[in-house]
């Protein structure tokens, strides 16, 4: 399969005002540089590429147990309230494809004071009945999802899909919880002006949720913004910012769980999961979801710690496993980036030389020091994404920015 080889200028990413910044950006040259240029075909480099090395057959890694388990405290304790809040894809996750069968302890509400059972919907049925079937409460969603609208949107003083949201969590006597996915359409119409006001767009939202529900504890999962194939340099930087934005305010607020990744998951129209793709985010969020009402750690895929240059053509990344020990696939793995600070490095080959290692081969440095970054500038196919052997087989999360070099 061909590996995604995107092409990015210095002018679109310093544009952004990035944490990921080419040298050169702010003065002299900055964002009205010449172009990084046109990335050449892959030269004949002087160290071979090693041969991929397959993880053994082995069966999958269960969850770890809990640990001085703290269960979520819930409104009700025979069932759990999620209302859904962001842009098409969430709104979509409970009113498009049949999905899984329906179930009658799966309940969704447009209003907040009518639950009826989900009949449309793959995700939202999907994670319904698991964690319906795992924890014996009854699911009852709140459809909040508004189709094309922006975190800056949800994020404005006053904002009417906020307040209608939070009007529905009162309504139905409130929630234990909120799914917020939003994100992509700002980096469409390109109004991502960096990554402090971003962040703080998301931070004011999770706020605004809280204080107008009068929910100051409401628990927030995170659904990660999704790929853009076919986008171009400035759409992708932009989403870049977005998901380095979700993974801070993930880490830094308690109340904040990465509910899921969808950068690998299949679309319908480059931008829409299909229905085999919502099942599949579906389950993703239901075993989160089941983590937190179990006390249970959060179910996180891989993550990537670090990058160590193994020559001026090969960089070795050190991943970090969570909840499994090994991944796959082996070769052809996709969604890395290298640059220096004056060119990008054009990926040749991604293979697996360990449970924690992936070796990247790609054009040459020349002897300039090599920055990684993975799933931020570049599309992942489904079938070359990294994931783990855990029984969510969950896939490595975005970077937080460049990878830091290993001593």
């Amino acid at each position: 399969m061909r590996l995604s080889r995107r092409r990015f200028t210095s002018g679109a990413i310093c544009a952004l005002g990035m944490p990921l910044f080419l040298e050169g950006c702010g003065g002299g040259a900055g964002a009205g540089e010449a172009p990084i240029g046109v990335v050449p075909a892959p030269m004949p480099v002087p160290t071979a590429t090693p041969t991929p090395v397959p993880p053994p057959a082995s069966a999958p890694v269960p969850p770890p147990a809990p640990s001085a388990a703290v269960p979520a405290k819930t409104i009700s304790p025979t069932a759990v309230t999620i209302a859904f809040a962001g842009s098409s894809s969430p709104e979509r996750y409970l009113t498009r494809y049949d999905g899984p069968v329906a179930d009658g302890a799966v309940l969704a509400s447009s209003d907040g004071i009518g639950f009826a059972p989900l009949l449309l919907g793959a995700f939202g049925k999907a994670a319904g009945r698991t964690i319906a079937a795992t924890t014996g409460r009854t699911v009852r969603f709140i459809r909040g999802g508004v189709g094309g609208s922006t975190l800056a949107q949800w994020a404005a003083p006053g904002a009417a899909v906020r307040s209608d949201l939070a009007r529905k969590i009162v309504a139905a006597g409130g929630a234990d919880a909120v799914l917020i996915q939003v994100g992509w359409n700002d980096a469409a119409a390109r109004i991502v002006v960096g990554l402090d006001t971003q962040q703080a767009l998301l931070r004011t939202l999770i706020a605004g949720l809280r204080a107008e529900t009068g929910l100051p504890d409401l628990t927030v999962f995170l659904g990660a913004t999704q790929g853009a194939p076919g986008g171009d340099d400035a759409q992708h930087a932009q989403l870049a910012i977005q998901r380095q934005v979700e993974l801070a305010v993930a880490k830094s607020d308690a109340g904040v769980r990465y509910a899921f990744s969808t950068y690998d998951l299949p679309t319908i129209d480059a931008i829409h999961q299909t229905e085999r793709s919502q099942i599949l985010s579906g389950g993703r969020f239901a075993a989160q979801v089941v983590a937190w009402l179990q006390g249970s750690a959060q179910r996180r895929g891989p993550q990537p710690l670090s990058a160590n240059p193994a020559s001026t053509t090969q960089t070795d990344v050190t991943i970090r496993h969570v909840g499994g020990s090994d991944f796959t696939p082996s070769s052809d793995i996709t969604g890395f980036f290298v640059t220096t600070p004056t060119k990008v490095c054009p990926i040749i080959s991604a293979v697996r030389t360990s449970p924690t290692t992936i070796r990247l081969t790609h054009g040459s440095s020349e002897g300039a020091a090599v920055r990684v970054s993975h799933a931020l500038f570049v599309e992942s196919g489904y079938d070359t994404t990294v994931r783990d052997n855990s029984v969510d087989t969950l896939p490595l999360e975005p970077s937080p920015g460049w990878l830091p070099l290993a001593a």
